[in-house]
């Protein structure tokens, strides 16, 4: 789970920071916005409570953008953290998505997605964003269950 924290981290920091310097509006050069209606499946079911990031394929598209699946596995797409929808362009998308299991004092993390789907360069799942409004269902096959981490609390 720790290494999801500081992946999660690791892309929030620029979504972030990359309204800090913008004042209240819309930050300089963020390019033209379109509505992505963007669907998470696992097996046909809605996925919640996953981590999706679209990776531009164009280098030039520097905005971060993604979001985390509703329960209904819905994701609310956003630019840089504040500004609804996608750049125009091709985008790799990766999903994320950790359980926890508790057993006394030790917690164990599994991932539920399959681990190519989690990375930029390896993942298969893609999305067109073009001018008006965009629909996509993405399913990421069935569940995995991948150990990820395991933490012991201290005793006092």
């Amino acid at each position: 789970m720790q290494f999801y924290r500081l992946l999660l981290l690791s892309l929030l920091v620029p979504v972030v920071c990359a309204g800090c310097f913008g004042g209240p509006g819309k930050p300089a050069g963020l390019p033209e916005l379109h509505p992505l209606a963007l669907n998470l499946t696992q097996d046909g079911q809605p996925l919640a409570n996953a981590v999706v990031t679209l990776k531009p394929l164009d280098n030039a598209n520097i905005w971060a953008v993604g979001g985390v699946s509703d329960a209904q596995g819905a994701v609310k797409v956003m630019t840089a953290g504040n500004f609804p929808g996608a750049p125009a362009g091709k985008y790799k998308v990766t999903v994320i998505k950790t359980e926890t299991e508790v057993n006394g004092k030790i917690k164990t993390d599994y991932s539920v997605i399959d681990q190519k789907l989690t990375g930029p360069t390896t993942t298969t799942l893609e999305v067109d964003v073009t001018p008006g409004k965009n629909v996509a269902t993405l399913d990421v096959g069935k569940a995995v269950r991948i150990l990820v981490g395991e933490t012991t609390e201290k005793s006092e």
